[in-house]
């Protein structure tokens, strides 16, 4: 009898690179988006100021015409400098209003622009995730009109009216942290038990018989000990390379005996809610087993 069964080998991390590092735990992070807009103040009418009538106005505006006319009728210079500060005395009733703007800090966590606008921001944290306060920072009254978080449990809801240098608070949108995974021991395989198929040929020194085999794994441990993710295999059930045999037209031998008792497959761990692989938390971790061949024969007819 004559056998064809590799050793026992152990897992490469071939597809995923060295065993996993340990970290503590990576921290989550937590999104703060608030808008705002500002509240409009009411207009006051301007306060009475007593003023002449429209008519005594052109009753006047006329008797100061006149005495122009005779004025540079007799060649007098002034009145054209009278006319002119008359002019801008009527002028002067009408004013302008200008824009004052206060430049103000700008912070993460406050409103600053006074015609509204967004506050977005992102930190990391670790739990517990506080409250984060909001100052109104505008100069002006705003109202809040968006929150990322339709179930913030803090003040900053939208609606809420905020004077200058009111705040209000804000739960932010979180991503839990993660609890970091070590590989402790890659996976394993070896032969099994487990028939798979049998293959007869009739080849000119005789019959032979062959015989493949499923392999066996045995699944990755981690750290810490207390946590078990999934694994699974890939293909599912364990397959050989080839199951169908080319038989030498002279010899009546198998021409790819080795394909077809030779296996190779990938093994892909998940972690669990709240558990992650590698320092950037992945969700699965893979090994690629490096190829393993359960095959024996028994004949002399046997592959070569």
């Amino acid at each position: 009898m004559k056998y064809y069964r590799l050793p026992t080998v152990l897992a490469l991390l071939v597809a995923s690179g060295s065993s996993t590092s340990a970290l503590a735990q990576l921290a989550g992070s937590c999104t703060v988006a608030l808008s705002y807009v500002p509240i409009p103040i009411p207009m006051q009418p301007p306060a009475a100021v007593p003023t002449l009538h429209m008519l005594g106005l052109s009753v006047l505006a006329a008797a100061m015409g006149v005495v122009g006319w005779r004025r540079i009728r007799r060649g007098s210079g002034k009145a054209l400098s009278i006319l002119t500060m008359a002019s801008a005395a009527a002028l002067s009733f009408h004013g302008g209003e200008g824009v004052i703007r206060e430049v103000r800090a700008v912070g993460p966590y406050a409103f600053v622009e006074a015609l509204g606008g967004t506050l977005s921001h992102t930190f990391s944290y670790t739990p517990p995730a506080p409250l984060q306060t909001v100052m109104n920072s505008t100069g002006v009254s705003v109202r809040i009109t968006g929150n990322g978080n339709e179930a913030d449990t803090g003040s900053c809801r939208v609606g809420t009216v905020l004077a200058p240098g009111q705040s209000c608070t804000t739960a932010p949108v979180c991503t839990q942290p993660l609890q970091l995974l070590t590989v402790e021991v890659p996976p394993t395989w070896t032969c099994g038990e487990e028939l798979v198929h049998q293959y007869i040929f009739a080849g000119d020194f005789g019959s032979s018989v062959l015989e493949v085999r499923r392999p066996v794994i045995q699944g990755p441990s981690f750290g810490p000990t207390t946590v078990t993710p999934t694994w699974s295999t890939t293909p599912n059930p364990l397959t050989p390379d080839s199951v169908t045999p080319e038989i030498d037209g002279n010899t009546g031998s198998p021409l790819n005996a080795t394909a077809l008792g030779t296996f190779n497959a990938t093994v892909v761990a998940t972690a669990p809610p709240g558990y992650g692989f590698g320092p950037n938390g992945q969700p699965s971790f893979a090994w690629t087993l490096p190829p393993l061949q359960c095959s024996e024969s028994d004949g002399v007819g046997g592959p070569p």
